[in-house]
């Protein structure tokens, strides 16, 4: 997984966003990477506060991956704890690429 933050000046000051990028070879793996992916955006918003607006996800996967990814991610995104009210007060876009990094499906969460 890796984290990557953007800001931009606006008229109140600093807007934040987030740029995650995974490379789960299994769902296997993927699960486990959501950990990190959860525990990085707590801190970030915990950090950034109000200010954290967008996040923008990006998964690098082998396309027969992807139903299972995007299934996940909407399992978080609707019913997981500390998660689901965290990623429904964000802007969040799911990118899925295939392994040689060709866009095949981008979406919003909440959309």
């Amino acid at each position: 997984m890796q984290f990557m933050e953007f800001s931009k000046q606006g008229p109140n000051g600093p807007t934040f966003a987030a740029g995650i990028t995974s490379a789960p070879k299994s769902e296997a793996e993927f699960v486990e990477e959501w950990r990190h992916i959860g525990a990085a955006l707590l801190q970030w918003t915990d950090h950034r506060g109000s200010s954290a607006k967008t996040v923008l996800l990006t998964v690098v996967s082998d396309p027969a991956l992807h139903q299972t990814v995007k299934a996940l991610i909407q399992r978080i995104y609707t019913e997981e704890a500390n998660l689901s009210p965290l990623l429904k007060s964000l802007d969040v876009t799911v990118a899925l690429l295939n392994t040689r990094g060709q866009p095949l499906e981008e979406y919003r969460l909440g959309a």
